[in-house]
């Protein structure tokens, strides 16, 4: 009982230590606090870099209508590239190709850097320079089924694509900038490929030319039943007279067809940024950190000057 009477004793001592050395430096600890504190607010740290963001953004597919007008513009490609042409499930078809070149360029990691190497956004372009980037790239860009809340079902139409970033990125305005980029190259990329496929046609027609130029073929004979089948007999078949028409056609539609453009607008609605979790774990507030900063420095401020007084006291004597 003694012994636990004793530490009581001590704990008394010892609390009444720190609150005599709290009230006697109270002025000096609230300016050292204070003054910390008003620092932390006014000089920015790395604190709000460390945040982690993800901007998401609403987007459609093109709809076969578009690709409608271009097979009925360029029939005389497309019904010479199939024993049988339909004009529904053909237009499908090229719809369902241009979007998954579309969401392939989205998500290509060499793709993204050239995009943002090009930007004048300097915390962007520190991004394309990380190392890191190619490591964790395809957990901070991608795409989410949109989900009819009521239906509780995907809509096949449109579909969510994010991108994870820090907050001292622009995210609304790069990843916008990065949907208009990578829908102008995925234009571009589906008009060279069809006039890549339509100069192997012509060229097919061209042979078939020259074959019925030499043994002398000028109109269409009788074993020529389906136009629409594309072979060489067929081909030479339909007899000079025609294909030099054709070959004409072919030429034009090739030469007008590096004006076209796949005219829709892929986004939906304006990009929205979320707050997610911070990487660094830190989530304590700057002012906090400079009023502890300022109460632990104060501390040693007066234990020191406590020191130096001491030592001129012991030397006076």
């Amino acid at each position: 009982m003694k012994k636990t009477k004793k530490d009581f004793s001590d704990q008394e001592v010892d609390i009444k230590f720190f609150l005599d050395f709290f009230l006697k430096n109270k002025i000096t600890i609230l300016v050292f606090m204070i003054t910390f504190a008003l620092l932390a607010e006014i000089f920015p740290t790395n604190q709000t870099s460390t945040r982690q963001m993800e901007t998401r953004i609403l987007i459609q597919k093109p709809p076969e209508t578009i690709f409608k007008t271009f097979l009925t513009e360029y029939s005389l490609f497309f019904k010479n590239t199939e024993n049988s042409f339909n004009e529904q499930s053909k237009a499908t078809g090229e719809m369902k190709d241009f979007y998954k070149g579309f969401k392939i360029n989205f998500i290509s990691i060499d793709n993204f850097i050239r995009f943002l190497s090009k930007t004048n956004n300097l915390a962007a372009f520190d991004l394309a320079q990380s190392k890191n980037l190619k490591y964790d790239f395809y957990e901070k860009i991608g795409t989410y089924d949109f989900t009819d809340e009521q239906k509780k079902i995907p809509l096949e139409q449109v579909e969510i694509f994010f991108l994870k970033h820090k907050s001292n990125v622009n995210g609304v305005k790069i990843l916008q900038d990065y949907i208009n980029y990578v829908y102008k190259q995925t234009t571009q990329g589906y008009i060279f490929e069809q006039k890549r496929q339509f100069e192997i046609i012509l060229n097919f027609y061209l042979s078939a030319l020259r074959i019925a130029e030499e043994i002398g073929i000028s109109d269409p004979q009788p074993q020529f039943h389906n136009p629409n089948i594309v072979n060489i007999e067929n081909l030479y078949s339909r007899g000079f007279k025609i294909l030099r028409v054709q070959i004409n056609m072919m030429k034009l539609q090739i030469a007008r067809l590096s004006e076209e453009q796949i005219y829709y607008d892929p986004i939906v609605d304006t990009p929205y940024t979320l707050f997610m979790n911070n990487n660094s774990g830190d989530v304590t507030p700057k002012i906090v950190k400079g009023l502890l900063t300022g109460l632990f420095l104060s501390i040693f401020f007066i234990f020191l000057k406590g020191r130096i007084f001491y030592k001129k006291k012991r030397q006076k004597r």
